[in-house]
């Protein structure tokens, strides 16, 4: 009998999966290699021939996870008639202080601190997928706009200034208490909308 062929991407998936779910019922404090790989049913050998780290586990589950929601806007999207409505929706993550959101806006402060003190070209690339994707999904709504004449062009050298704005304000709402992250990005969108549309 042939021994069974394992994708290793596929398999990589899983477990990285695996891990988020570890993360929403244990913590982020409590992920140790020792600890997942008792939870996982493995050994330690079978966990590294797919990761090099804990960390890159980590951060391959946040990009898979990040994916999906990405997904989910993508078909929003599709039945928004107004671009703020749009613009909403590219910035739920920062704009609706759900439980779920303020969760997993502290688990990506901590992504971002794994990045910073342990990134490897494999999370550069899955920041790269990230990027373009938001950068195409913001790219199809302004040029959708443009062509009914809503907004200028001008509006699509805007896309990447779009993108790291919210992230800084996210960033800059960890360090002040005061900071109201939701407030003072719809405050930006607002700002933003009337800098670009076709006045008539």
């Amino acid at each position: 009998m042939a021994p069974k062929i394992i994708d290793k991407k596929q398999k990589r998936e899983e477990i990285a999966l695996k891990a988020f779910k570890f993360i929403e019922e244990f913590g982020l404090e409590n992920f140790s290699t020792t600890v997942f790989i008792k939870y996982l049913g493995i050994g330690k050998s079978s966990l590294y021939h797919y990761f090099e780290s804990k960390e890159e586990i980590l951060y391959e589950a946040l990009y898979l996870v990040t994916i999906e929601y990405m997904k989910e806007s993508e078909k929003r999207l599709n039945s928004e008639l107004s671009l703020k409505g749009k613009l909403e929706i590219l910035y739920e993550f920062y704009l609706i202080d759900s439980k779920e959101n303020i969760w997993f806006r502290g688990i990506y402060l901590e992504y971002l601190k794994i990045f910073v003190d342990a990134h490897t070209d494999i999370m550069k690339s899955y920041n790269q997928d990230l990027m373009t994707i938001y950068q195409n999904q913001f790219k199809k709504v302004f040029e959708e706009e443009i062509e009914k004449g809503n907004i200028k062009p001008e509006a699509l050298s805007f896309i990447n200034t779009m993108i790291t704005t919210a992230d800084g304000m996210l960033i800059y709402s960890f360090s002040m208490d005061n900071f109201d992250l939701p407030k003072e990005l719809m405050n930006y969108i607002d700002c933003f909308i009337s800098l670009i549309e076709v006045k008539g």
